[in-house]
């Protein structure tokens, strides 16, 4: 149920044991974002000294925070929480909000390096589908990256970027030539579709 005369109980129950907490969470995300006045007792949760409180929190975080600009930031500083399921919702999270989430690229990016983040790191980036511009020397930095999976999401990035990356071109072209056709796998499919998203094709 989601009457509004709940809300002030359940923001109440948020300070209460762990179980308590957890339930209260597991309601209010039920609330979505008609729970939004309780956004910022949801937000000191993210600090708890338990991981599961923090994952609820997080989780419970990205279904009421109307306020994307503050969602993402809260989401991305969850990224660097110790725990690997308090990242892995953060992540999640992040990539559901699609191009708004863009922020969070660069930190995404440099989680794909680590092999206990790597997979929900690379979903988070497809599913934001797009690259801020301050990612630019970042990404064309780690093109050349020994992790064949860092390399490919730097292409994938940079062709987001469009026209915004043209002076990256050159460099993408070179590694497409020197790619043996029909023989380069995912990181050939890449450099194909961001040298045609830069030129505009």
């Amino acid at each position: 149920a989601t009457d509004a005369r709940l809300l002030p109980s359940l923001a109440a129950n948020l300070a209460g044991d762990s179980a308590v907490r957890l339930a209260s969470l597991e309601a209010l995300e039920g609330w979505g974002k008609q729970a939004s006045a309780v956004v910022p007792a949801v937000v000191e949760l993210r600090n708890n000294k338990e991981a599961a409180v923090r994952s609820a929190a997080v989780q419970t975080l990205a279904a009421i925070d109307a306020d994307i600009p503050h969602l993402v930031g809260e989401l991305r500083a969850a990224l660097a929480d110790a725990d690997w399921d308090v990242r892995r919702v953060a992540a999640e999270s992040l990539g559901q909000l699609g191009p708004a989430a863009e922020a969070a690229v660069p930190q995404l990016f440099g989680m794909l390096a680590n092999e206990e983040d790597s997979d929900f790191a690379s979903s988070a980036l497809r599913g934001i589908d797009a690259a801020p511009l301050e990612a630019l020397s970042l990404l064309s930095e780690q093109l050349d990256s020994t992790d064949g999976r860092t390399s490919a999401y730097a292409i994938f990035l940079l062709g987001k970027l469009g026209a915004q990356a043209t002076e990256i071109l050159p460099r993408l072209e070179k590694m497409l030539q020197d790619t043996e056709a029909g023989k380069g796998g995912i990181r050939e499919k890449y450099l194909k579709q961001a040298i045609a998203a830069i030129k505009g094709e």
